[in-house]
């Protein structure tokens, strides 16, 4: 502290009292400690609510000047960046590819998580890609690891191999950790370019252990703890998992969460935690404690979280409300702005998804087909075993046990878990803004896979199917197959986000 003071004083003479005032409270004072189950009030940094504005957000970091960053996947594949005073720029990418270079040279395929390395650069899990990016200070894209191919192998970074990464954080000497999310593994790349394996059997699964034996389910979120080791999202586990620098996994104690995501961490050991499903953020103190800091009022499908580094007591978050197609500010006390105001339900409509109409999700997609229920119709189930009676939205084309349900536009994967209810009649599959439901996601009627590599099986120990994943990223295209219609005889088509799903009809003529 001394030796800092004397370079205050140094700096006094040669800089001025001003900025070296700056320089001596940066440097020295401390951290407050975090307010315990604070409520946010929430407000929008950025976004209109449509799609054509911010066509997925998801990742969120703060830079050490106060600027945000974020990434915008779908159609836009983007890094940007906003300043202190609010502009907004483009810093990297804007078309769907893969190559480094500057500015919006650089291309990137569906960019997910975020972070700051101790230099300032972006660290970018570019999940289409199979690659970690970074992006420098100047503007430089420049891939850190990965060959671009899916797979898994470590080793020198540039053969390295991953599955769909999603999440990254950094640690202060720069080794950068991933949440392979489809490889269900938490890797780490080092300084020098070597790639290994942090923990992580490589099957979905639920398992503490070692490093070998351990097992996530599409880990998602990560985060480096004050003390250097590892929190993770195991998004499919429901789960918060740790692991300690010798690579020893357990499961933190909360048990109340449903598909975490985001992750951050202060100073002094609370965590903040997106849920996807329950479209939340949760503050959980050291002793396991979760209270609620946001609810769904504000929220859908909330992902990345980042912390203001520069803020003291009660922290101001800012997170990627990925359903509702903006980025919010929480913050511990009311902010007087109009952004406050900015109807949280997200804006669809044939302008803002760029569809003048949509066509029917079975073939013939051109001609007219037979619509059993439209959007708001209390009714119950066909299958007599489940009699559940709830509020119909959504279209339900008619269509033959077998027949073939097929994309009804082109989108991208948003959900690192597309899809749901295996086997069961109410399976479904949720691409973008489009889910098709009561259908054999990516197989026949008989159970059979497609030949069709976006649709990856997981099997038991005796070779059972016993699920289907689909990787955060995957294009889908108007005419492709999506699945079989199971004995529901329909697709049951929802526009929209959960909880922000539209008429369907509304996008006349359909």
């Amino acid at each position: 502290m001394r030796k800092l003071v004397v370079v205050a004083l140094i700096l006094l003479i040669l800089l001025g009292g001003g900025a070296i005032a700056f320089l001596v409270y940066r440097f020295t004072r401390k951290p407050l400690p975090t307010t315990v189950g604070w409520k946010a009030y929430v407000t929008t940094v950025t976004g209109n609510g449509s799609p054509l504005e911010l066509s997925d957000p998801f990742g969120v970091a703060v830079g050490a000047d106060g600027s945000i960053y974020m990434t915008d996947a779908g159609e836009h594949n983007s890094i940007q960046r906003i300043a202190p005073d609010g502009s907004i720029t483009r810093i990297a990418g804007g078309v769907e590819g893969f190559l480094d270079g500057v500015f919006d040279k650089a291309l990137f395929n569906s960019p997910s998580g975020l972070a700051v390395a101790p230099d300032g650069a972006l660290i970018v899990a570019d999940t289409g890609n199979n690659c970690i990016r970074r992006v420098s200070l100047q503007g430089e894209t420049s891939t850190v690891a990965g060959n671009g191919k899916t797979g898994y192998a470590d080793g020198p970074a540039r053969q390295a191999q991953f599955n769909g990464p999603i999440g990254v954080a950094v640690d202060t000497r720069g080794n950068i950790y991933v949440a392979d999310s489809y490889n269900d593994r938490i890797r780490m790349i080092t300084p020098d370019g070597q790639v290994s394996t942090v923990a992580g059997k490589g099957t979905p699964g639920y398992a503490d252990g070692n490093r070998s034996n351990a097992m996530f389910d599409t880990p998602s979120g990560i985060v480096v703890a004050p003390d250097n080791s590892l929190i993770v999202a195991d998004t499919g586990n429901d789960r918060l998992r740790k692991i300690t620098p010798d690579g020893n996994v357990t499961t933190l104690p909360m048990t109340d969460l449903s598909s975490p995501i985001g992750l951050a961490i202060t100073h002094d050991n609370f965590l903040y935690v997106t849920e996807l499903d329950r479209s939340r953020v949760v503050q959980i103190a050291p002793d396991a404690t979760t209270r609620v800091v946001a609810e769904d009022v504000h929220f859908n499908q909330p992902t990345g979280i980042a912390i203001d580094p520069n803020g003291r007591g009660p922290a101001k978050l800012y997170v990627a409300d990925s359903g509702n197609y903006l980025v919010r500010k929480l913050d511990p006390t009311p902010t007087q702005t109009a952004a406050t105001l900015i109807d949280p339900l997200p804006k669809l409509t044939n302008e803002t998804l760029r569809e003048p109409r949509l066509i029917w999700p079975v073939a013939p997609q051109e001609s007219p087909h037979e619509v059993i229920a439209t959007m708001g119709e209390v009714r119950g189930s066909f299958d007599s075993t489940d009699s559940r009676h709830h509020l119909h939205s959504g279209l339900d084309v008619f269509g033959a046990y077998g027949d073939t349900a097929r994309a009804v536009r082109s989108e991208k994967v948003t959900s690192p878990l597309a899809n749901w209810g295996f086997d069961s009649l109410n399976e479904g599959f949720r691409v973008g803004v489009v889910s098709y439901i009561h259908i054999k996601v990516g197989r026949d009627k008989d159970g059979k896979m497609f030949d069709d590599p976006r649709f990856m099986p997981v099997n038991d120990s005796a070779g059972k199917l016993v699920r289907v994943r689909v990787r955060r990223g995957a294009r889908f295209k108007p005419g492709d197959a999506v699945g079989a219609i199971n004995k529901m005889w329909h697709v049951h088509m929802n526009i929209g986000p959960p909880g922000g799903e539209i008429n369907p009809l509304s996008l006349s003529p359909i």
